[in-house]
């Protein structure tokens, strides 16, 4: 605007002073945003986006690749944490995973490490605490917005022309030089100084007292009654606390309840014909783990088989091995190569009861 506006303008200077306002109040935020404290721990890689936890919602940024404006990051998602989640990855190929959750949005996050996903996890744990402790003192605040009720004292009422009205529209007194016009200021009604006898703080102006009619003061103290009645309720139960961290895997290679279990080679559609050898067992809790090795102590991944779908690849999955079946679910899916044929049939035989849950 400034480069095309002539410089003997009248406005120029006007719009100088603006553009200076907004440039100092933009420099007064981002100074403020690098004040805030994060919490350390470590690099949380999502694609090679970067994750940033504040104290009332999460921002998933990527980096641009040419800075405009001074600014570094794109944001590319943002999560409210109330009412966030974090649960355990269930990634059968990548370690470290987990998931942060809301109603609406599920983002899967993986770490270079145990100790950075541990870390990460407890930071999330700890911020949602907190915000949940927050939210419990200001509970009324928080439950008032969220009942639903009519408009009455919530909108402004739609104008009437006083012109228009030659009696009061309540009691039908007809208006005169005595009986002057009166506006319910919840309705918009036209009546008389008797018909419109209450003031009530109005939320559209502010909560400031307003004249209102008696039947909306009747109505909208009904209302208020109610709603005090709901938020004791509410108060009186308490609340269930945010989700508790889940243990990391724990599982030996060795454990006896272990319904099958051998050496299989693990590929997936993403990593094109890259295969991994890897020690698979499948457990009474119906999930499948994978190890380093037959005498690990503990599984590297996990994956509840809940949902999943085994079949036998076809001509679309471009896959030449021999003994070699997938287990999918929507734009999952893994291609496992057993040792021989016998064994391939083992494992789809016990893998078709547990996925559709017979016993």
């Amino acid at each position: 605007y400034l480069k095309r506006l002539p410089q003997d303008s009248p406005d120029r200077t006007d719009a100088e002073k603006a553009l200076s306002l907004v440039s100092n109040a933009a420099n007064h935020i981002n100074l403020a945003m690098r004040k805030i404290k994060l919490p350390d721990c470590g690099n949380l890689c999502v694609l090679h986006h970067m994750l940033q936890p504040f104290n009332d919602l999460v921002l998933l940024c990527s980096e641009l690749l040419i800075s405009t404006r001074g600014s570094r990051y794109k944001v590319r998602a943002r999560m409210d944490m109330d009412g966030l989640e974090v649960a355990d990855g269930d990634n059968l190929e990548m370690t470290n995973t987990f998931y942060i959750r809301t109603r609406v949005k599920s983002i899967e996050l993986y770490t270079q490490n145990a100790q950075e996903k541990e870390e990460w996890m407890q930071g999330f744990y700890s911020v949602i605490q907190e915000d949940h402790n927050k939210r419990l003192s200001m509970g009324i605040n928080e439950e008032l917005l969220r009942i639903e009720d009519d408009e009455l004292g919530r909108r402004a009422p739609i104008p009437i022309k006083d012109d228009s009205v030659s009696s009061c529209m309540s009691c039908k007194a007809s208006f005169n030089p005595i009986r002057r016009r009166k506006k319910c200021k919840a309705c918009g009604a036209v009546m008389c100084s008797k018909c419109v006898p209450h003031k009530l703080p109005l939320p559209y102006d502010n909560y400031r007292p307003n004249k209102v009619c008696h039947k909306c003061y009747q109505t909208i103290q009904t209302v208020n009654e109610e709603k005090e009645a709901v938020l004791r309720e509410r108060r009186e139960k308490p609340r269930d606390p945010p989700p508790q961290r889940k243990d990391l895997i724990h599982v030996s290679a060795r454990d006896d309840d272990a319904l099958v279990a051998d050496f299989m080679n693990l590929r997936t559609r993403a990593r094109g014909k890259q295969w991994t050898r890897r020690w698979f067992s499948l457990h009474n809790d119906l999930a499948l783990y994978s190890f380093k090795s037959q005498d690990a102590k503990s599984a590297l991944t996990s994956m509840p088989l809940h949902g999943y779908q085994v079949a036998l690849p076809d001509k679309n999955d471009a896959v030449e091995k021999e003994n070699v079946f997938k287990l999918f679910l929507k734009k999952k899916v893994y291609y496992f190569q057993a040792e021989s044929k016998d064994r391939m049939n083992v494992w789809i035989s016990i893998l078709q009861k547990v996925c559709s849950a017979e016993q």
